[in-house]
């Protein structure tokens, strides 16, 4: 019998679910801290315009929805209304989108639920599973959704 074929322990296995799983969790962690981060950082200016920290010129529009077709995509808005509500001025971001409000606690939440997530790993527990994680997400896509075709029947 070689090294290769003996099956590996029921405790191995389960580090290994663990740090396969930790991977996840740290990048989701990641990325709701570093939106947080920028959205405390950036600032908006006038309806269209999104300044990085320390730049003198507006970053350049990214929404090929607008560019190539003339109409906002769902989630057109959602960086001016993050860095709005971050910054207490949330008329502005219901303006801007707003669906960005619920989209918002989903990728902030993310910090502590993912630290709450690694801490247990850490400590060789299970992370908590719960219907949320896919629950909430899928709230914010409709709410996007739902936002965007009232725009196009209402304003059009």
């Amino acid at each position: 019998m070689t090294v290769d074929s003996i099956p590996a322990s029921p405790t191995h296995r389960q580090a290994t679910v663990h740090w396969a799983e930790a991977g996840m969790h740290w990048t989701l962690l990641i990325m709701g801290a570093v939106i947080l981060m920028l959205s405390l950082l950036m600032r908006v200016e006038g309806p269209t315009s999104v300044f990085l920290p320390g730049a003198s010129f507006p970053m350049p529009e990214t929404c090929s929805s607008r560019m190539l077709f003339g109409i906002d995509c769902p989630g057109c808005g959602m960086t001016r209304a993050f860095i709005s509500i971050s910054h207490g001025r949330l008329a502005d971001a219901w303006h801007f989108n707003p669906a960005s409000f619920l989209l918002y606690l989903v990728i902030i939440g993310q910090v502590p639920w993912q630290t709450l997530q690694l801490f247990r790993i850490r400590r060789g527990q299970r992370p908590i599973e719960s219907m949320w994680v896919y629950l909430l997400p899928s709230l914010a896509i409709l709410a996007m959704l739902g936002q965007w075709i009232a725009k196009l029947l209402f304003v059009m």
